[in-house]
């Protein structure tokens, strides 16, 4: 398989995009998906994804985040960036990003058409421990067979711990509509308001984060 750019700047990259997701969610306070789209429309992702050294090894997160607005012409505050004392769930998700792209050889715009950082949480708590390849696998599969990926309340639902049958109960949506939503037999996105707002409020998620999205950038 041909990788996006020579090994030699992996694990800068990884770093890099690791400190950018983290100082986005956990000191700037700002929305991941909306800042990534943000990336891209720059054409920042499109350098760093071909391995620009400028941006995978000549930049800290923090200043790839800054750059990202200078170029978007947006005037955003600029925090220090915090000190952590373990690594975040925001920190795997930016690096494990980094390393698929890099191993697909995917553009990102490509990869986040898939996943989005909605995804990526309810992702982070099996595959975090697992080889980086376990991960590009699923992948993988998710960018070859879309429909294969599981739907987003199936996610959320299982990040909760709940059963179906335990979601129909605490949220009073049918164990029958639960079950068709997931498998996609029924579109989540035309069920009644009050219906997913039921369900977002027993999963403590927005409303936006069940729907389902061909697209997202």
């Amino acid at each position: 398989m041909k990788t996006a750019y020579s090994e030699a700047y992996l694990q800068e990259a990884m770093t890099n995009m690791a400190e950018m997701i983290d100082y986005i969610a956990n000191d700037c306070r700002a929305d991941r998906n909306e800042f990534f789209r943000l990336f891209i429309s720059s054409g920042l992702a499109d350098e760093f994804g071909c391995g620009n050294p400028k941006y995978v090894a000549g930049m800290s997160g923090a200043e790839l985040a800054w750059e990202t607005w200078r170029i978007m012409g947006i005037r955003a505050e600029h925090p220090d960036v915090g000190l952590r004392l373990c690594r975040t769930a925001d920190y795997w998700e930016g690096w494990i990003l980094a390393y698929a792209q890099w191993k697909l050889n995917q553009t990102y715009r490509k990869i986040m058409t898939v996943i989005g950082f909605s995804e990526l949480d309810t992702m982070y708590p099996r595959f975090h421990e697992m080889p980086e390849d376990r991960f590009v696998e699923k992948l993988q599969l998710m960018l070859e067979q879309p429909e294969s990926r599981d739907t987003k309340l199936a996610q959320f639902r299982r990040l909760r711990a709940y059963s179906q049958k335990m979601l129909s109960e605490k949220s009073g949506v049918s164990l029958r509509a639960i079950q068709q939503y997931e498998q996609r037999r029924k579109n989540i996105n035309k069920a009644a308001a009050e219906a997913v707002a039921a369900l977002a409020e027993c999963l403590e998620c927005g409303v936006e984060d069940l729907l389902e999205t061909c697209s997202r950038l």
